[in-house]
């Protein structure tokens, strides 16, 4: 029983680390940086650069929408464009996915 829940538990972790966000994942055609570590992504570029140098890079390298994989596997989007930000920011703001704190204050 031990070994099947080992083996299940090796199984989720193979899937979300490295399956997940090279070949399931709907954003995986989003253009950005390589994937990274499957467990650290590019977390480690983002603590190495100073604050926001490494995504203003990503920006100019592969344009106003990028994906960056981050710990674990969490991807991550940047929007660079002024209409995007203002739809997500301020005009749509409710129809997007936030943490569950800022949620409830939305309510």
């Amino acid at each position: 029983m031990t070994f099947i829940i080992v083996l299940l538990v090796l199984g989720y972790l193979l899937y979300r680390l490295v399956l997940y966000p090279r070949f399931f994942s709907p954003l995986r055609h989003i253009p950005g940086p390589p994937l990274g570590y499957p467990i650290t992504g590019q977390f480690g570029a983002i603590l190495r650069g100073e604050a926001g140098i490494p995504q203003r890079e990503w920006v100019k390298q592969y344009g106003p929408v990028v994906r960056v994989v981050g710990p674990v596997g969490i991807e991550r989007l940047i929007f660079m464009t002024p209409e995007a930000i203002h739809k997500i920011l301020v005009s749509d703001w409710v129809e997007y996915p936030r943490v569950c704190l800022f949620s409830y204050f939305a309510t």
